[in-house]
């Protein structure tokens, strides 16, 4: 069983109970029924887990029987839903800034889901990958909502009627609604993917946005900075797997880009690791082993793409890996998952 601890935050609920609230579903007896209190909610920076978040959204689906349910819910997200973050992204000075930004600090918002970045070749994206296995009946919605929330933010400071190139989508839809989400997003959709990707337009990723303000910027990232600090009270090293969770499938993660990432010198971030029996090397094997249980076991994820998403340089490289921490190949270890289920 993996350790890593895998969280929402707690402004997609109530986001979300909001939407519901728009039904004429009773928010505090809906809540009620999943163990959460909505006033401590808004007072405290409350976390929930993966396995609350799809027990909540079943219900949604459930009660709501609103195939459109997943674009509606970026009508309850506000700019401060996600503390400064929102904001700060508001302020970002071009869509490139704005996606950097969304990826450095994308642990405030889910650490259920991973951010990497593809900015500078011929077809630039950005892809959410789940690090959990949701339920069928919840993929599509966790996959077609952050898509909404994000281009509902960027139609706000670049331009009304933006669209990206095209999309990818986990689930399936409903048929009835799929004219609904083209004119919706105003682009091609692939549905039932392995992941989620949003496919930028190269030539608009560096204009000036109209409401472009680095200085309110700085500030603002220094308030999210210091959200994450209070929001929790976790070890350094709980911060850094998460970190390395978002950065590993961008090859992102070198100890020098994980200790910028914390405010930290190099010098500083390995005798704080010191102080608490450990160092970046056994951080980053510590989650690849981890992840790549959990990609295989939970998500079936092939094992051609686990060389990727786990940061490794070629395959070879991960299969010594692999059997060093499971005393097989990867292949014959998923061979085995297949013939105990």
């Amino acid at each position: 069983m993996s350790s890593l601890t895998l969280t929402t935050h707690h402004g997609n609920i109530l986001s979300l109970l909001e939407l519901l609230n728009s039904y004429g579903v009773d928010n505090e007896s809906l809540a009620a029924t999943l163990s959460l209190d909505i006033s401590q909610l808004r007072s405290k920076s409350i976390r929930l887990n993966a396995e609350q978040l799809d027990e909540l959204i079943t219900m949604a689906l459930e009660l709501t029987d609103d195939p459109l349910l997943p674009i509606h819910f970026a009508e309850y997200v506000h700019p401060t839903t996600y503390h400064a973050l929102g904001m700060s992204l508001l302020s970002s000075v071009s869509l490139r800034d704005y996606w950097q930004r969304l990826h450095k600090f994308f642990a405030l918002v889910s650490t259920i889901t991973s951010l990497s970045l593809e900015l500078d070749g011929e077809s630039p994206y950005v892809e959410f990958r789940a690090l959990v296995k949701h339920p069928e009946t919840t993929r599509h919605f966790h996959s077609t909502t952050i898509v909404a929330v994000l281009i509902k933010m960027i139609r706000q400071i670049f331009r009304p009627n933006y669209t990206p190139h095209r999309l990818q989508l986990m689930g399936q839809i409903n048929l009835a609604t799929e004219q609904q989400y083209v004119d919706h997003f105003g682009c091609a959709i692939e549905y039932n993917c392995d992941s989620t990707r949003i496919f930028l337009n190269r030539d608009e990723l560096d204009l000036a946005l109209p409401a472009a303000n680095a200085e309110l910027c700085r500030q603002l990232d220094g308030l999210v900075i210091k959200y994450l600090e209070t929001l929790s009270k976790t070890s350094l090293t709980a911060k850094v797997k998460e970190l390395l969770i978002a950065s590993l499938p961008a090859n992102n993660f070198a100890r020098e880009s994980i200790a910028k990432q914390l405010y930290m010198s190099p010098r500083t971030f390995h005798d704080k690791l010191k102080k608490e029996k450990t160092s970046f090397q056994q951080l980053l094997d510590e989650t690849r082993q981890e992840l790549a249980c959990r990609y295989l076991e939970e998500m079936k994820v092939p094992v051609g793409e686990l060389t990727h998403l786990l940061g490794f340089a070629d395959s070879s490289s991960f299969t010594r890996a692999f059997k060093r921490w499971y005393g097989v190949a990867p292949s014959r270890y998923k061979k085995t998952l297949s013939s105990s289920s």
